[in-house]
Parts: C-alpha cells; sequence; structure tokens
C-alpha cells in the first residue's frame, strides 16, 4: 500500500504480474504534512527573522493538503495566493490565482500530484521559462512529488537560503525520496520488487 499523493513510485505491473493486491490511502496524512509545512515555515521565520503575518503564501495545488496548509496559514495572519487550475474549472477564478502570481509570493510550496499529461500536466511545473517569477529572497518548498520542479534549474538559482556557491540555493524540503525527478523506470522496479522481497521475508511468501 502507499499513503502518498502520487503512486509514480510504484511499479503497478510488476504487482498485478505477481498477484499481488495494492491499496492505496492518498490523503490519509494530509493533515499531517500541512502541520509539518506551516511548521517549516514558522522556524524559517525565527531563522531569518520575519513576522508570518507579513508574508504571502503561494500554495501549488490546493487539495488535501494545500486546503489545510490554507487555514493553518490564515490563521497566522498570513496572505495566501491559491493556484489550482482543475479546481478554478470548477469553482470559478474567484479564489485563485495564476501560476506566475503564485510564484511572485515570499513563500511558494507545491502540494500537486504528478502527471505527464492532460489539460494540467505538472511535470516540471516550475522550470527554466518560469522560474525567474520567483524572488531571489523566496523560500521554496516542494512537499509534492520531485519531477514537479526542475532540480537543476532549483540547484542554480539564488533563493533565501543561498549562503555561498558549495550549497544548495533553497531549503530542501521534498518529503519523499521517491519523488527524485529520476525516481524511474528500472530503479522504480527495483525498489517494488525489494520491498515485496523484505515483506516476504518478514511475513512469509503469498501461497
Amino acid at each position: 500500500g502507499s499513503t502518498v499523493a502520487g503512486l509514480d513510485h510504484i511499479d503497478k505491473n510488476y504487482l498485478e504480474d505477481n498477484g499481488i493486491a495494492f491499496s492505496s490511502a492518498q490523503g490519509c496524512n494530509a493533515n499531517a504534512v500541512s502541520e509539518y509545512v506551516i511548521s517549516a515555515i514558522a522556524n524559517l521565520s525565527k531563522d531569518y527573522g520575519f513576522k508570518l503575518s507579513n508574508k504571502t503564501l503561494g500554495i501549488i495545488g490546493v487539495g488535501n493538503v494545500g486546503r489545510r496548509l490554507e487555514v493553518k496559514a490564515k490563521q497566522l495572519g498570513m496572505k495566501t495566493l491559491l493556484n489550482d487550475p482543475p479546481r478554478e474549472a470548477l469553482e470559478g477564478s474567484d479564489n485563485f490565482t495564476s501560476l506566475e502570481s503564485a510564484l511572485s509570493a515570499d513563500i511558494v510550496t507545491f502540494h500537486t500530484p504528478l502527471t505527464y499529461s492532460g489539460p494540467h500536466p505538472t511535470y516540471k511545473l516550475l522550470d527554466s521559462h518560469n522560474f525567474k517569477h520567483i524572488n531571489n529572497d523566496a523560500i521554496v518548498i516542494n512537499a509534492a512529488r520531485g519531477g514537479i520542479i526542475n532540480e537543476m534549474v532549483w540547484e542554480t538559482t539564488q533563493t533565501k537560503a543561498w549562503e555561498d556557491g558549495n550549497t544548495y540555493p533553497y531549503y530542501p524540503l521534498d518529503i519523499s525520496s521517491a519523488s527524485h525527478p529520476f525516481y524511474t523506470g528500472k530503479q522504480k522496479i527495483i525498489d517494488t520488487g525489494g520491498r515485496v522481497q523484505k515483506f516476504e521475508e518478514r511475513f512469509g511468501k503469498k501461497k
């Protein structure tokens, strides 16, 4: 089973070929993730000496996690900029803003699934063509899948946590090691098979 928003780390073909059932509990940890992100933001406000009530928070993806984060941010006096094209299409544009506008916030956090097709694909949603909207003094948090941000560009772009040329210029808060953009193909198969093997070693093989 899996509890995270994206399932790109699961090799479903391997599971099906080996007769292994799979269940997803997407959304079950949404509140925990939103608490994790708002806690990180609060810690950064202490580290860098700014007041949360003076900052805007751009939330990219306002689903299970993003909704809860919005509530917590507003309770702390933060202004929120919400970007969620699928929700905007259903609910209207009154409560939503463009991606470019959300990226211009003081703090930008990502909470979208990783998708490669459809009307609103999220793969490399933040890339070289729109990283210019991120302020040099901004804080960028990725609490979604790794492939949503072009990390090669992220690693060479100055943001709030920039210290010197030998450190990453961002505050890395990608919560899943399996969300790295290169975690695909053969590595996914190896990892899924490895997890099954460990489970069988502990509980015995399926009869």
